[in-house]
């Protein structure tokens, strides 16, 4: 029997539900009796109990030295492509609502925007094919004949990119993709979408992963009103789980401290109870949202911690290998 079986007792036989996750820590424990009680009443039917996961982004962090190539499945077509990441100022505009991209808004209405006040030249705001979230699509090209004919299907293979990505197949943030140059094949039967859309990925896989790519992880803000006395323990708590503490306030009229403190979602399960256990319940933590970071290491090593995330990641959405998938992209 696994250390973390769960016996099922009913009036004739036991039943052993084997968990693949850990078992729960205290501050969790309402949770496992709630799983407990699932089993309970639903004696007989199979259960799956899965690790909890956070969700990752994608994105990348130079220009790409050149541009890649990719071949379509027929070879009668090709595309060049670079990447590049879209300035932490257009992020931020666009993820707190001060910039629309969204499917009803006029490509020429958001090209003139980024002129005004992005500072992107005319020539490539006009040649802006598409906006997804915080990432886009540039045509770049230069006298290349029936690029119109492949363009939605060269979108569609973008918008399958942004919603899983090279590494981990995780969304994509702020990246930019410009197609470059392309060869295409006189006859519009070989280079339908069947043709494209597999080669259009390929290229912007190779395109991420030559623009020294990274994976990011989201951030709580952790404000917690406690006493003087208790603050001192929590800085090592917060260290332990590669967090850092960014302000800490005296409330008016009252012996209490708010602390503010950034902490990766990936750390924060259990955080509360931990806290509690620290302080002896003299701290109230509350969670928000703040922002992400980019986990340290280059996510195609295994050896680096955002490699073995890229790696856990993979095989909970079993996938192949990153060394796999990066070998077919090659060749």
């Amino acid at each position: 029997m696994e250390k973390n079986a769960i016996i099922a007792p009913s009036a004739s036989v036991f039943m052993i539900f084997a968990l693949s996750a850990p078992s729960p820590p205290p501050g969790n424990f309402p949770v496992g009796v709630t799983l407990w009680l699932c089993m309970w009443y639903s004696i007989g039917t199979a259960h799956r109990i899965f690790r909890k996961f956070v969700e990752f982004q994608e994105t990348v962090t130079s220009v790409s030295s050149q541009p890649v190539m990719s071949k379509s499945p027929n070879r009668h077509n090709r595309l060049w492509m670079t990447a590049e990441p879209i300035s932490e100022e257009l992020c931020q505009a666009i993820e707190d609502g001060e910039m629309n991209t969204g499917e009803t808004i006029k490509l020429r209405d958001l090209a003139s925007v980024l002129v005004s006040k992005f500072e992107w030249s005319k020539q490539e705001a006009s040649k802006l094919w598409c906006f997804r979230g915080t990432n886009c699509l540039v045509e770049s090209c230069q006298g290349v004949q029936y690029l119109q004919e492949i363009k939605e299907h060269v979108i569609a293979a973008f918008n399958w990119m942004v919603s899983e990505s090279v590494l981990a197949g995780e969304p994509m943030h702020g990246v930019r993709i410009n197609l470059v140059d392309a060869m295409l094949h006189a006859d519009a039967i070989h280079r339908g979408g069947g043709q494209i859309i597999p080669s259009a990925r390929k290229c912007i896989s190779l395109a991420m992963l030559s623009a020294k790519p990274a994976l990011l992880e989201p951030v709580f803000l952790a404000e917690i009103v406690t006493d003087r006395e208790a603050a001192s323990k929590i800085h090592p708590l917060i260290m332990r789980l590669r967090g850092y503490v960014t302000d800490e306030q005296p409330k008016e009229g009252s012996p209490l401290l708010t602390v503010k403190a950034h902490i990766p979602v990936l750390e924060s399960f259990g955080f509360s109870a931990s806290l509690r256990g620290a302080t002896g319940g003299r701290a109230f933590p509350q969670l928000l949202f703040s922002h992400w970071q980019p986990v340290s290491g280059d996510p195609t090593n295994p050896a680096s911690n955002s490699g073995q995330l890229v790696k856990k990641t993979r095989e909970r959405r079993r996938m192949v290998p990153l060394a796999s998938t990066i070998e077919d992209l090659s060749s």
